[in-house]
């Protein structure tokens, strides 16, 4: 046998070992606070679905003040976030006394010649351990003596044990419990490049999933998306309800208005205003329009003002002052004719209505 199997390192090959290949430590996951994973729960579509229904019911809250199902549902929301979180954060407080525990546990190994209880963290690569029942291998490494009995079900779920022996199955693995017998082993991998430390690392950067957590996600889904749904469904239902039956809000109605509106602006370029218009929804079935009252007030006064000038003046010129009237008369009906056509062709343009509806008094 090597005489190094007997002897073990000595302090120097130790710390030489230490500093090459580092030390047996498993790096320790850094636990999220109870805070963050509080906040992470609420993005778990369960939550999600609830959230939705609170933003609708708050929204209904301004109408009806119905506030008892509206606290029930946060009620609801923080019971589930809450527990939820307690119990990963305890589960995750465990875990982590578990591993404090784990690394108090001492480990024989050969050293200087003689045999040491050293913690399992202090073990480097090429160290001597010794195995009996009832200890748990403490690095990866081989058998070189004897022969023992361990339960690897840690590493790969088999409750069988399995012999070991310095022949044909002399592999060791971290985390394995002896159950029977006694041997000596070599460290050949330490800490993190174990294969329980390997494991360790990769579940901690993504905890695996059961089959029925992953079922239940998958559903969990699906009834979000119907959430998704019912909830803008149910939105849109009540904004119509308030919007356009409850305040009887008539779109054609608003259209007509809006249109009556750019109407009489055209109107009062030409002196006219709008007498009546009928609709058929956004079609004008008949339109009548007249001239203003001041205008007419005004060819009132007009024509007053010119009856007492005729009786003012001689005999003489009321004969030039009648053929001047029939000529201003004759002027301002074709002015009148001109500007109605005018009205007509720009409502025409502007309305896409025939002329055939356009009635000016």
């Amino acid at each position: 046998m090597n005489n190094k199997y007997s002897t073990g390192l000595n302090n120097e090959e130790v710390s030489k070992s230490r500093k090459e290949y580092g030390s047996n430590k498993i790096t320790d996951k850094k636990q999220d606070g109870f805070i963050k994973l509080l906040i992470e729960s609420l993005g778990d579509p369960i939550i999600k679905i609830l959230l939705i229904a609170l933003a609708i019911k708050v929204v209904f809250l301004f109408q009806d003040f119905d506030w008892f199902e509206t606290l029930g549902i946060v009620i609801a929301i923080f019971l589930a976030s809450f527990i939820s979180s307690i119990s990963e954060y305890g589960s995750e407080q465990a875990f982590k006394r578990l591993e404090q525990e784990a690394k108090k546990s001492l480990v024989r190994v050969i050293r200087n010649n003689n045999i040491e209880e050293i913690p399992i963290d202090d073990v480097v690569k090429n160290d001597i351990v010794l195995l009996s029942s009832g200890d748990k291998v403490p690095a990866d490494g081989i058998l070189i003596e004897g022969e023992i009995d361990v339960d690897e079900s840690v590493l790969n779920g088999e409750t069988k044990e399995n012999e070991k022996n310095t022949i044909n199955n002399i592999n060791l693995l971290r985390g394995s419990i002896v159950v029977n017998k006694e041997g000596k082993m070599l460290v050949t991998q330490v800490g993190d490049k174990t294969v329980y430390g390997s494991l360790a690392l990769e579940i901690q950067e993504k905890q695996p999933e059961s089959p029925l957590k992953i079922r239940l996600r998958g559903l969990a889904k699906v009834i979000s998306r119907i959430g998704y749904i019912g909830a803008g469904l149910v939105s849109f239902s009540y904004l119509f309800s308030v919007i356009v039956i409850n305040n009887n809000f008539d779109l054609n109605k608003e259209y007509q208005n809006n249109l009556k509106t750019v109407l009489q602006l055209k109107l009062d370029e030409y002196g006219y205003e709008l007498e009546d218009i009928d609709f058929d929804g956004t079609d004008i079935e008949s339109l009548k329009i007249k001239e203003k009252d001041n205008q007419n007030n005004l060819n009132l006064s007009n024509q007053k003002n010119n009856s007492e000038s005729k009786e003012n003046n001689t005999d003489k010129n009321n004969n030039t002052n009648q053929n001047k009237s029939s000529e201003v008369f004759r002027n301002s009906t074709t002015n009148k004719t001109q500007n109605e056509n005018n009205l007509k062709n720009d409502l025409i343009k502007i309305l896409e209505v025939s002329i055939d509806k356009i009635e000016i008094d």
